[in-house]
């Protein structure tokens, strides 16, 4: 994000700032979805369980993407 609404975002805790941006719960649900958020939490004390289940999340993706693992299995071989 870009400009005001990425400061807009740092601002608040994420549950917060996607209701003021999706008010509608199917969209926010939709966005959650394309962007792996998960169970995003109302309450900062859960945000670092938020976070940790997030990386695993795209770290998985981002490994899916790439093929890390096939080339990983490859190399042992």
């Amino acid at each position: 994000l870009e400009g005001v609404l990425n400061q807009e975002k740092s601002n608040a805790l994420p549950a917060q700032w996607l209701e003021r941006q999706s008010p509608d719960t199917a969209a926010r649900a939709s966005y959650c979805d394309r962007h792996d958020l998960g169970d995003v939490p109302e309450e900062l004390p859960r945000f670092g369980d938020f976070y940790a289940a997030r990386r695993e999340r795209l770290t998985s993706r981002i490994e899916r993407v790439l093929q890390i693992n096939s080339v990983a299995d490859a190399a042992t071989t």
